[in-house]
């Protein structure tokens, strides 16, 4: 029979041993993310990494079982062999007492000393193999008693593993109803607030609407008293009173009567609600570091200004002229800061030059945007002369992808706004985006008309509310 080779011992670092430590850490580093960020996903995860693990030690042990049971089964092959070793030297050994007594001593001598030799030799292999089989006995016994230990170890961290996973599933669990309880109780406080202040308007809109009705009717009433004298008197005299009749009729009856409109049909409070909703909208989007800027009657709408900063936010321009400034001038800056943008704005009066620079300073976006006093001087443009800004403020400027028209002032002149796109065609880059304030006025719509006409490059125009116009600039040249 063949003698069996040594036991192979198992390599102590193995493939599937790194993979299942790897593994264990993730289970850990995820468990511990999911009860900071109370995250049941990371903590499903978590549970779903300690199963694998926990799989891949019962294989693991599973297969060192059985290679420990090989080991065994080997030695007790080894032990078979042994004794049958032995049985045939006892054979021998009686073979070779029946023919001593049956032959002579001389015929004997040759076979005695050759079954001696072989009884040495087996001897001698047979005390080899007992040692080796005693060593491989030591060796497996301490094995055995290593993967005890390991199998304790392992039935202890996945019993420790069930108890964070309780305690980890309990703290979620308190830790979700607590902030449900919390979301309710706010989203019930903001419902009554928001319930307040809409009764609030209500009772403030009626009793402006009362009051205004009364007075804008008592007006209205004692103005069409006052042209009907006017007209009477001015029957008899000259064409020029007549048509001066007729102009105050239409600057100052009609614009009385469409506010007589607006508050008695109730729209006025729909437009503070929309302004309130939008202002609201603005102030979560930009997260302010100061007091918001004043607003005025020369102000951009909020619910364009919200539409504005959100087309900014999505775009993403990198330069941005603003024409005239205040408030909006702010609100873009923190925008533009968001993004990495940059604003200009152009101011022809020193004085809100300085006001929106105060303001700029205040909110600590003096890195992002800049106020030139630019002072009204003269252009010829189509044929006619306008006045705009002075071209020493805006000469320098190229690649402009956002240019807001809001200025100059009506007051300022006619077609106030008109010179912005003749001036500025040749600095917007090629697809940039043209936005034209106070379109309700007759003005701003005559100066969208020349543009269309001069200029190929203008596309689709959308409003943003009522009163503001986005005009796509795609320039091929």
């Amino acid at each position: 029979m063949k003698l069996l080779g040594k036991f192979d011992r198992m390599p102590a670092l193995t493939v599937k041993r790194v993979v299942a430590v790897v593994l264990g850490a993730l289970a850990l580093a995820a468990a511990l993310v999911a009860v900071y960020m109370l995250d049941t996903f990371l903590l499903s995860v978590s549970i779903f990494l300690v199963a694998i693990v926990v799989a891949m030690v019962a294989v693991g042990t599973y297969r060192r079982v059985g290679h420990h049971m090989a080991g065994f089964a080997q030695s007790a092959a080894g032990i078979d062999w042994t004794r049958q070793r032995l049985e045939q030297m006892s054979h021998v050994q009686a073979r070779c007492e029946t023919m001593l007594k049956q032959a002579s001593i001389q015929d004997l001598r040759p076979l005695v000393l050759s079954a001696f030799r072989e009884i040495a030799e087996n001897n001698e292999s047979a005390a080899t193999r007992s040692q080796d089989l005693a060593d491989r006995q030591q060796l497996l016994s301490q094995r055995v008693e290593k993967l005890d230990a390991l199998i304790q170890v392992v039935e202890m961290r996945v019993a420790n593993l069930d108890s964070v996973h309780k305690q980890v599933e309990t703290r979620l669990t308190d830790r979700i109803g607590q902030m449900r309880s919390e979301l309710e109780r706010d989203h019930r406080d903001a419902l009554g607030k928001l319930g307040n202040l809409q009764r609030s308007l209500e009772s403030e809109s009626l009793s402006v609407r009362t009051g205004m009705k009364e007075a804008l009717h008592a007006i209205s009433k004692d103005m069409g008293g006052q042209l009907d004298k006017l007209q009477e008197l001015g029957s008899g005299s000259s064409i020029e009173l007549g048509d001066r009749i007729g102009s105050l009729h239409d600057e100052l009856v009609k614009p009385v009567r469409h506010i007589e409109q607006e508050i008695v049909g109730g729209h006025l409070r729909f437009a503070v609600l929309n302004d309130f909703n939008s202002m609201a909208s603005i102030d979560r989007r930009l997260e302010l570091r100061a007091a918001a800027p004043a607003m005025s009657g020369w102000s951009i709408e909020p619910i364009s200004l919200a539409q504005m900063l959100e087309f900014v936010e999505r775009v993403k321009p990198a330069s941005v002229l603003e024409c005239g400034s205040g408030a909006s001038t702010v609100l873009l800056a923190y925008a533009l800061e968001k993004v990495g943008g940059r604003l200009i704005a152009l101011e022809h009066l020193e004085e809100y030059a300085e006001a929106t620079r105060r303001d700029l300073q205040r909110h600590r976006l003096n890195h992002v945007a800049e106020v030139r006093a630019a002072p009204l001087e003269e252009f010829e443009l189509s044929g006619g002369v306008f006045r705009w800004y002075a071209r020493a403020a805006w000469a320098d400027l190229r690649d402009i992808d956002l240019l807001l028209v809001d200025g100059p002032p009506k007051a300022t002149g006619k077609m106030a706004r008109y010179p912005a796109l003749p001036l500025l065609a040749g600095a917007l880059s090629a697809h940039a985006t043209v936005v034209l304030d106070d379109m309700h006025r007759p003005e701003e719509r005559q100066a969208l008309e020349l543009w269309q006409k001069e200029f190929s490059a203008i596309g689709v125009a959308a409003p943003w509310g009522e009163r503001m116009l986005q005009i796509e600039w795609r320039n091929t040249d």
